[in-house]
């Protein structure tokens, strides 16, 4: 790049020149000025594209890093409130087994009393028929001594009655047989 001169110095040589040396030395300076002006101008319209192609870029960069920055965001918001959705589902769920412990537990506790009150209650009837089984042999032992003494008391009053009876069997043999030989002797129905 050509770097501009500034503007005619008096030069002191050109005091003695001639004008048309000067005019065509002004000419050449007019020349290379627009020769340097035009590069100037192709470089500044260079630098302009480069720096509306960088502003683009810019633009672009920009644009991509907000699409980025939205997309993270996105995302991240997403498995927020996935995060949430499912740490509220499992506060829920143990929540209801929490319930459900307490529940299982209080029904065990109802379980245990219930099977205590059963445990007591069998106990109770078990004492109760061992009882009335223990009452019931002991009347049967009373009874049994009672029928023993009921059959003692029919066997000697049998004892008697047979004793009685052979004994009225033996004088009624002994009368018949006294009246047998009687008759013999003296006709029945006449007194001796």
């Amino acid at each position: 790049m050509v770097k501009p001169t500034k503007g005619p110095a008096p030069d002191r040589a050109e005091e003695f020149l001639d004008p048309a040396e000067i005019l065509l030395k002004s000419q050449i300076r007019v020349e290379s000025l627009e020769a340097t002006l035009a590069q100037h101008v192709k470089d500044l319209r260079v630098a302009h594209t480069e720096e509306e192609e960088l502003r683009q870029k810019c633009v672009q960069l920009e644009n991509d890093y907000l699409a980025v920055k939205q997309e993270r965001f996105d995302v991240i918001s997403d498995f927020t409130r996935q995060h949430k959705a499912l740490q509220d589902e499992l506060v829920g769920r143990l929540t209801h087994l929490e319930n459900t412990i307490t529940d299982l537990n209080d029904q065990l506790d109802l379980s245990k009393l219930a099977l205590s009150e059963t445990k007591k209650e069998k106990d109770q009837y078990i004492a109760q028929r061992e009882k009335e089984i223990q009452d019931q042999e002991e009347k049967m032992k009373e009874m049994e001594a009672e029928f023993e003494q009921m059959v003692k008391e029919t066997l000697e009053s049998m004892s008697k009655k047979i004793s009685e009876t052979e004994q009225d069997n033996t004088i009624e043999a002994a009368l018949t047989s006294s009246v047998t030989h009687q008759g013999d002797s003296a006709p029945l129905g006449e007194s001796p």
